[in-house]
């Protein structure tokens, strides 16, 4: 701020410096205590910077902020008393003790208080010494967490064991052709009954070289022709376009050998 601004500006420029709940301290100031320069730097002394409070008064309303450790309110705590002339440093055993006991009841932390109040401690000399051991000891448990959480993400899954499909083979096997069978209208449905079985396979794959002893006759049917015939067609296939055929003529006017 010029040296060579007027009142006015100052009162202006302090305004629009202040902000959160200064600014609210500010607006809820009397007009006149806003426009006078003097009147408002005396009000603002008064609320931040402890003016017509005496030092003692200072010390004995300290309180632990929220943005600093116990260690760094221990020394602006020193540093008050000292302003008030209390000899919290070299004075004797029950003004020390007074000091300690200031310092824990003023702390804000009911576990950090009961703690200290264990100890017993007799001076702030003392009391600087646990407060540092506090924190080292609190910096090492951060420190281990760190690491600990850090292997838990390194560390691979193991992996889960892969379980086997059941496989199920359908198997189907023609039922015998009987003599009844051959005389009949030749109904597809009614010469070649297949019975269809659901075989569940044990839940490990057999070893590899290990055929099932189960085999499908309609397919063994498909790979070996039928040696009467003569017909290197598969004997299903063979079944089913020669059904009506004299098997010495190869009429299909009359039955089977009716020639």
């Amino acid at each position: 701020m010029r040296d060579q601004a007027s009142d006015e500006e100052k009162c202006l420029t302090l305004a629009d410096l202040l902000s959160g709940p200064a600014k609210n301290w500010y607006r809820q100031l009397p007009r006149s205590t806003r426009n006078k320069w003097t009147e408002l730097l005396k009000s603002f002394q008064v609320q931040y910077c402890g003016f017509g409070i005496s030092v003692a008064r200072q010390y004995y309303q300290a309180r632990k902020r929220s943005d600093e450790s116990a260690l760094e309110y221990l020394h602006r705590l020193n540093v008050a008393g000292l302003r008030a002339r209390l000899k919290v440093k070299d004075g004797g055993a029950k003004e020390r003790k007074e000091h300690v006991d200031h310092f824990i009841e003023t702390l804000g932390d009911p576990e950090l208080a009961d703690k200290l109040t264990l100890l017993r401690l007799s001076d702030a000399d003392d009391l600087e010494e646990v407060l540092r051991a506090l924190d080292r000891a609190k910096s090492r448990q951060k420190k281990t967490t760190a690491g600990s959480s850090r292997y838990r993400q390194n560390a691979a899954p193991s992996p889960a064991p892969a379980a086997s499909a059941k496989q199920v083979r359908a198997i189907q096997i023609q039922a015998p052709d009987s003599e009844s069978d051959s005389n009949s209208d030749g109904s597809d449905s009614d010469r070649d009954e297949h019975r269809r079985i659901y075989l569940a396979a044990s839940d490990e794959t057999p070893p590899p070289g290990e055929e099932p002893k189960i085999l499908d006759r309609e397919q063994s049917d498909r790979r070996a022709p039928d040696p009467q015939s003569g017909d290197p067609r598969p004997r299903y296939q063979t079944d089913s376009t020669d059904r009506g055929r004299c098997s010495h003529c190869g009429s299909k006017k009359h039955t089977d050998l009716g020639c």
